[in-house]
């Protein structure tokens, strides 16, 4: 069994993130995979089921981190689905054809 530390639920709030996977006190079913975010869904079942602590080998990420991941993401989803904001590469021929030029004028 790895190495767990306990999570009391009364710590746990709304929009936190984990390194690693955390579990229910059994230390074998999944409560929620790593770096996702803490939703409502899982507050209701933490009061809902009466959880008293939860169980990770990880650490709660600072918001930092979960910041710059979700700018990141972001800033990827909005380049991939305007693939025309990408510059166009030049044809291999035709630098090519420059590095002739260039080594043409160099003799002259």
């Amino acid at each position: 069994m790895p190495n767990f530390q306990r999570i009391n639920c009364s710590d746990i709030k709304l929009g936190m993130r984990f390194t690693m996977p955390v579990f229910f006190d059994d230390g074998k079913n999944m409560f929620l995979a790593k770096k996702r975010t803490i939703k409502k869904y899982h507050m209701n079942a933490i009061n809902q089921w009466n959880l008293q602590y939860l169980l990770t080998a990880g650490e709660a990420m600072p918001d930092s981190d979960a910041d710059m991941e979700k700018d990141f993401a972001g800033f990827a989803k909005a380049n991939y689905d305007n693939p025309t904001d990408v510059e166009e590469l030049e044809e291999l021929d035709d630098v090519e054809e420059l590095e002739e030029l260039t080594e043409e004028v160099e003799e002259i």
